[in-house]
């Protein structure tokens, strides 16, 4: 919070609120400023990112549930981040970097915070590089607080993109080029304005 004020006063931001978004462990952080300082902020956006299964105590597990409009990214493939949930990163399985809860789970917590559990949501799907793991499905819940949500089929922990490419490992997984997350989470921000 104190960072956010420091950039506003030196950049000589004049607004109230901020964007934030973060990939893996950076999800987890800005899970983490959702939970303890929503009103400094307009929208999120995570990659990547399930919320933490035994989250510490304090603001992080009964902290705020100011509806916040959110943007996430998940793969169904991915080994560092489980799409069922369960260890971080296991690599050599001692379950040393914590453990999450499901992407469903994830989603649905969102949906029920910003009020849309009952909106039926736009779907579409498509396959821009027909190279790549798999194709994606966008929904889009509509609200007072959206919440737009990509399921990236068959793809990896990488970023998604369509021009920074990274190579495929068995502790990153095939990466999604069918979107630009950059463009998505710009476009998704502009949007709210």
């Amino acid at each position: 919070k104190q960072l956010n004020a420091k950039l506003m006063s030196e950049l000589n931001i004049n607004s109230p609120k901020m964007y934030l978004t973060g990939t893996s462990n950076g999800a987890l952080m800005t899970y983490s400023y959702a939970f303890q300082y929503p009103e400094t902020i307009k929208a999120i956006a995570v990659s990547s990112g399930n919320l933490p299964m035994f989250p510490e105590s304090g603001a992080c597990t009964n902290g705020s549930t100011l509806p916040l409009p959110i943007l996430l990214t998940h793969r169904t493939s991915d080994p560092a981040m489980p799409a069922n949930g369960g260890c971080v990163a296991n690599i050599g399985g001692a379950c040393n970097r914590g453990k999450v809860i499901s992407q469903t789970e994830t989603i649905n917590y969102w949906l029920q915070r910003n009020g849309l559990q009952n909106v039926t949501p736009t779907i579409s799907t498509f396959n821009v590089n027909t190279s790549d793991a798999g194709d994606v499905e966008k929904r889009v819940y509509i609200g007072g607080n959206p919440l737009v949500y990509f399921v990236l089929n068959n793809a990896g922990h990488s970023v998604p993109s369509k021009t920074v490419y990274s190579n495929s490992s068995p502790a990153s997984g095939v990466q999604n080029r069918d979107i630009e997350y950059a463009e998505e989470v710009w476009n998704f921000f502009k949007g709210l304005q």
